[in-house]
């Protein structure tokens, strides 16, 4: 996998880590990183160390200059089952409820990080799905900014199912994603499963593909087309979308203003106008 996709994978030594196979997709100065869930003979369940894993990954790659885009899937025959349900923690020795509930609380936010680490990641995130997305790997393609799916991909909110309410940030994030606040809400409190045809009706993913590697295609298609241009100017328009979609349209517009008082002060916006003006691919610095 990294001899075929990273011809320079010593850059990307701090990356490595044990549940994610981390690679440059194509050429490295293209600035496309590949990110997958590398736990096919678990089915890519999330364990303890996948979140911090996760988190890690992301929060570098949020400050990494040479990365402009990133896609995120899984390898093996599914996108991810969700959360290892046998690696959750035990803290039966805290024998007073209020400080085990302190306990619980930590370590929720702690793999809240994860998934927070990707939705604030200042580099736009691509999630590519096949097979099963349940339960927890909900709540990370929430996180991403663009999904794309297989057309054998099916979607469950499982937490329910289970005896729980979903704590990683699918209460939170679907219903936005989705925009329609019914469909959220029956697919959280149910269970169900929710197959591709439905998840782009609904438009929680933009396309679907008949193979993973045509979905992979599609993906890598996109991701070249924001790399392509101004990085600031990437950074800003998702960093603003999720200011934008959090808050008024007064406050987004206040933000913006601010955003841009010190972003249109690069000079990205001579070098996007000359390379129009030559009709010639324009050559955008590093962050």
């Amino acid at each position: 996998f990294f001899a075929t996709l990273c011809p320079m994978a010593s850059s990307l030594d701090p990356y490595r880590c044990e549940t994610l196979a981390v690679a440059w997709d194509g050429d490295p100065s293209n600035g496309v990183l590949d990110v997958r869930i590398d736990r096919a003979p678990q089915l890519n369940s999330m364990s303890a160390q996948f979140f911090e894993d996760c988190r890690q990954c992301f929060e570098r790659a949020s400050t990494d200059p040479q990365v402009r885009c990133i896609l995120l899937s899984g390898n093996g025959k599914l996108f991810s089952a969700g959360l290892e349900l046998n690696n959750l923690p035990d803290f039966a020795h805290v024998d007073e409820a209020g400080r085990r509930g302190l306990h619980f609380y930590t370590f929720i936010k702690s793999w809240q990080a994860a998934f927070t680490a990707v939705a604030e990641c200042l580099r736009p995130v691509i999630a590519v799905i096949h097979g099963a997305c349940v339960g927890g790997a909900v709540d990370l393609i929430s996180a991403a900014d663009i999904r794309l799916c297989t057309q054998d991909a099916w979607f469950c909110i499982k937490e329910v199912g289970i005896g729980l309410a979903a704590d990683m940030g699918t209460l939170q994030r679907f219903q936005k994603v989705v925009g329609n606040d019914s469909v959220a809400r029956e697919l959280a409190l149910t269970a169900r499963k929710m197959h591709a045809p439905e998840a782009v009706r609904i438009g929680l993913v933009s396309t679907v593909h008949p193979t993973l590697e045509e979905c992979r295609q599609a993906a890598r298609g996109l991701a070249s087309v924001i790399a392509s241009h101004s990085p600031l100017a990437v950074v800003g328009t998702k960093v603003n979308l999720n200011y934008s979609r959090d808050h008024s349209v007064a406050d987004g517009l206040d933000f913006i203003a601010a955003w841009n008082a010190a972003a249109l002060q690069t000079r990205d916006v001579a070098v996007a106008v000359e390379a129009q003006l030559k009709r010639a691919p324009a050559v955008f610095a590093r962050l």
